[in-house]
C-alpha cells in the first residue's frame, strides 16, 4: 500500500471519527506501547518473544495514529524539520561525548566507565523490581477468604520481614 493510499484512509477515518475520539485513540495507544515496553522490561526467556510481538503491534498503531495527528494538524512538514533538527543536535551531543572521552586518561576513563556500569546496574535493578505493596495486597485482597485485615496483617509481617533484611545488610 502507497503512502497516499495509507493517507487517504487516515483522512476518512478523521472524518468519520472525529477529532477528539482520534485524538484520545492515540493516547491511548500511546499508553499501549508504554505496557508493552514494560512488559517487555520485566519479561524473561519465552516471555521475551512474546513482549516484543507486543511492542511491533503496539508500535504500528502508534505510528498509524501518530501519522493521523500529523494529518489533522497538517503539520508534516514542520515536525520532519524537527525531527531534522533534533537529530543532528544529537549527533553534535555524541560527537563531544565522544571527543571528551577520547581526551581521558586511564584513571579518568576507568570512573566513567564504572559509573556507567554502576549507572545500569541500579537501573536494571529498579526496572527488575517485583511487585509494589499495593500491588500485592491487591493481590492478596482477590484470594478467597483473605478479607481487608488478614491481608494487612500479612502485607506488615512481610514489610517487617524485609525491613530486618535490610538493617542486617545495613550492619554488615
Amino acid at each position: 500500500m502507497t503512502t497516499e493510499e495509507r493517507d487517504q484512509i487516515f483522512r476518512r477515518c478523521i472524518c468519520t471519527y472525529g477529532t477528539n475520539p482520534q485524538i484520545d485513540v492515540a493516547i491511548e495507544e500511546m499508553s499501549e506501547l508504554i505496557k508493552a515496553l514494560l512488559k517487555w522490561r520485566r519479561a524473561g526467556g519465552a516471555g521475551m518473544t512474546e513482549a516484543r510481538a507486543c511492542i511491533v503491534d503496539e508500535l504500528a498503531d502508534v505510528r498509524i495514529m501518530a501519522r493521523q495527528i500529523e494529518i489533522l494538524f497538517q503539520c508534516e512538514d514542520e515536525v520532519e524539520k524537527r525531527i531534522d533538527y533534533k537529530v543532528r543536535r544529537q549527533e553534535e551531543r555524541l560527537g563531544k561525548q565522544y571527543n571528551q572521552i577520547r581526551k581521558m586518561d586511564h584513571c579518568q576513563l576507568s570512573a566513567w566507565v564504572e559509573a556507567v556500569y554502576k549507572n545500569a546496574f541500579k537501573d536494571g535493578k529498579e526496572s527488575a523490581e517485583g511487585l509494589g505493596e499495593s500491588e500485592m495486597k491487591e493481590v492478596l485482597l482477590s484470594v478467597k477468604g483473605i478479607g481487608e485485615k488478614k491481608a494487612q496483617d500479612i502485607m506488615d509481617a512481610i514489610n517487617s520481614a524485609l525491613n530486618t533484611k535490610k538493617n542486617e545488610k545495613g550492619d554488615d
